[in-house]
């Protein structure tokens, strides 16, 4: 049997429950998420009677984010925050700019793609030539 913090729905709740930490304000290192998704997941599994892989689909990623958010603000005082949270400051001012410039900044990132693509690099340095590349 294949391990269920390896299939694609439990990757896919961390991943998750990380982009519902930043629309809080709050980022958390992947390695903490998989632990308390892991938990949770456990938990669930456990008290439904069910597989882990089948438990995964109860656990939302808002309820895990509500954990870790609560965790994160009960402390003892004087003890240190938890060194896998970092508050993420949301910048929320407007910028004008031209529909030219920004035109150019897609254009840019476009060729730097292309060539990231040409030379080799890894997919993740071509992945704006394909995001960009006309159909």
């Amino acid at each position: 049997m294949a391990d269920p913090q390896e299939t694609v729905p439990f990757r896919a709740l961390v991943a998750q429950t990380s982009a519902v930490l930043l629309t809080r304000g709050v980022e958390v290192e992947t390695a903490a998420v998989h632990g308390v998704v892991a938990h949770l997941v456990g938990a669930m599994a456990q008290r439904v009677g069910m597989d882990e892989e089948e438990a995964v689909h109860l656990v939302t990623p808002e309820a895990v984010a509500d954990i870790i958010v609560k965790a994160t603000a009960e402390r003892a005082p004087g003890a240190a925050p938890p060194h896998a949270v970092r508050p993420v400051r949301v910048d929320d001012r407007l910028v004008r700019v031209s529909v030219e410039s920004l035109g150019h900044l897609v254009m840019a990132t476009a060729q730097a793609g292309k060539y990231a693509s040409l030379n080799g690099d890894s997919p993740a340095a071509a992945h704006p030539w394909s995001v960009s590349a006309p159909a």
